[in-house]
């Protein structure tokens, strides 16, 4: 009788503790549809941008135009481009674990990087507008920004997640 009690007692012990690990929350994420919003208004100077977000249809296939990083270490992201072919440019994304930040940071520097190489050879007059790109991180946050006005967008990310 007590093995009969005692094993489902273990078995939910055991689910306990599972379900206990720590791992970071996504639920802290902010709606990157707004924090989209917040920061594309922060710079009246932007083009027409198209922007996409981890919520959409096919979020997966276009976060690979942006980073090469493995696509199950994302809890959100958001972007907005310019559509005219100018340089601007706004990414944030959020991972689940902040161990992966700084490897989000580095995929964000290399696709500046990799913009300013193309811009360079195909639109050079747009490519001084690169050199105004910024990577930082606030965890889970890595962003870059690359506008004219990236400083008040910078100040708006910050205000809208903190």
């Amino acid at each position: 009788m007590k093995t009969k009690i005692l094993i489902p007692l273990l078995f939910l012990l055991v689910l306990g503790l599972c379900a206990c690990e720590s791992s970071p929350s996504t639920s802290s994420i902010v709606d990157m549809a707004q924090l989209q919003t917040a920061l594309l208004e922060a710079d009246d100077t932007l083009p027409e941008m198209n922007s996409v977000h981890g919520g959409m249809e096919d979020a997966e296939h276009s976060f690979s135009y942006i980073s090469t990083m493995d696509y199950d270490k994302i809890a959100n992201y958001l972007t907005s481009f310019s559509v005219t072919g100018k340089a601007e440019e706004i990414t944030v994304i959020a991972v689940k674990d902040p161990a992966d930040l700084d490897e989000a940071a580095k995929a964000l520097q290399d696709h500046l990087d990799y913009r300013k190489k193309l811009f360079r050879q195909y639109a050079p007059a747009e490519a001084k507008r690169l050199d105004l790109g910024q990577v930082f991180t606030k965890s889970p946050y890595a962003v870059l920004i690359i506008t004219e006005k990236g400083d008040a967008v910078r100040d708006a990310f910050e205000a809208f997640v903190d």
